[in-house]
């Protein structure tokens, strides 16, 4: 399976000065540097959404969202 990428929207390119628009990064490494931005008080929006969000960013590849959250602790049952 091809792995997950997102692209910023033209219209969001001021909001992510480290995101090259029309270039296409891995998706959980964009995660990264637009938490990294978020932490650092920039772009300045409400963060009720998954990172990268879906008005921000374009998407391709992988498996898109997933029916179930991730268990990411060990005292998560199942």
């Amino acid at each position: 399976m091809a792995q997950r990428e997102a692209a910023v929207r033209s219209e969001f390119q001021e909001w992510y000065p480290t995101v090259a628009v029309g270039r296409w990064y891995p998706a959980a490494a964009l995660r990264d540097t637009v938490l990294g931005q978020l932490a650092s008080g920039e772009p300045r929006w409400k963060n009720d959404e998954r990172v990268p969000c879906d008005a921000h960013f374009l998407f391709r590849g992988g498996d898109g969202r997933r029916s179930a959250p991730a268990r990411t602790r060990h005292t998560d049952g199942g």
